[in-house]
């Protein structure tokens, strides 16, 4: 059931698309180790190659780089479809996720404690300070600022009847995607945080997909509200080790990749295995989640705008 509200439950549903080049699993298409006498296991470490800072651009985009940035390199095939999918819905603001979890806090709420832990996690992962460019160099190409200010505000709600708090969720969220992210320009990612009730709060991410998706946006919570935490209570945080791959370590990946006639082939052969959407051929079985929680602690309401779905259109089933 979806409420006519803005609110949704977020339900994941996953299919393995990774498979095994083992001999033992290549003919099969099966996962690693799900196969007897399979020899590649989950790896406990990268195998990714740390790629050096601008590496992966030419001499010649690097010098039309602005002073600030530190690091560029090609996007991903998948970001370059988003982007292209961005640009062309127009105002179904496609791929501009706006996602909400609830925080359970008894503690006075800290809007400077939140900005600042904000900005010591953006120091730490290049993708929140991250522009992207569809032109102006020889190929797409995303930079990464030496910093970015991410946008960090606060709403009063309390006290609102349901209606009213209905009504301020949906303005909220319909300026939001009016505002939208110059793609051109990082970050793209903006924080609010709505205070709704006593002894809790919520969190809410405004961001461009192309810059992080469920795994990663996740894990960027729990930094921001660890970090938050240890600030609010007069400590200091706990910043993490800095980080083993970057992202612009898959994109070299994945540049190798697509030269190498032999993974070329190989994908053209799990391709042309797979049934089309709709088959109903024996595949792959998904895993339905149950609605998304984060270490127990935050519930999480995510808000979508895309097929032509927008929260004010949404009625009860």
């Amino acid at each position: 059931m979806i409420p006519s509200g803005l609110f949704a439950w977020s339900v994941v549903c996953v299919r393995p698309v990774t498979t095994c080049r083992c001999a033992k699993c290549s003919s099969t298409g099966a996962l690693p180790s799900s196969r007897a006498g399979c020899r590649v296991r989950w790896p406990s470490e990268s195998l990714i190659d740390p790629v050096a800072p601008f590496a992966l651009i030419s001499d010649e985009d690097r010098a039309a780089l602005p002073a600030d940035v530190v690091d560029a390199y090609p996007l991903s095939q998948l970001q370059t479809g988003m982007l292209v999918e961005m640009l062309k819905a127009g105002d179904l603001h496609t791929y501009h996720n706006l996602t909400s979890f609830r925080i359970p806090d008894e503690h006075e709420f800290s809007l400077a404690a939140l900005r600042q832990a904000v900005d010591i996690v953006a120091q730490r992962h290049d993708m929140l300070r991250t522009s992207m460019h569809l032109s102006g160099y020889s190929q797409p190409l995303q930079l990464v600022h030496e910093t970015a200010e991410i946008s960090v505000t606060m709403h009063d709600w309390r006290g609102l009847d349901a209606p009213e708090l209905d009504r301020a969720r949906r303005e909220y969220a319909e300026q939001e995607w009016a505002a939208g992210f110059d793609l051109a320009t990082a970050p793209l990612l903006r924080i609010a945080a709505q205070l709704e009730e006593e002894g809790a709060w919520r969190l809410t991410l405004s961001h461009c997909h192309a810059i992080t998706e469920g795994w990663s946006y996740h894990s960027m919570l729990m930094e921001i509200q660890t970090c938050y935490r240890q600030l609010r209570e007069g400590r200091e945080p706990a910043v993490g080790e800095p980080l083993a791959v970057r992202y612009a370590d898959f994109v070299a990946a994945e540049l190798k990749s697509l030269a190498d006639p032999e993974d070329r082939s190989f994908w053209q052969d799990v391709v042309a295995a797979t049934p089309r959407c709709g088959s109903r051929r024996p595949g792959p079985t998904s895993t339905a989640a149950t609605p998304n929680t984060t270490a127990s602690t935050c519930r999480t309401t995510t808000w979508r705008r895309g097929c032509g779905v927008s929260p004010s259109r949404r009625r009860p089933r």
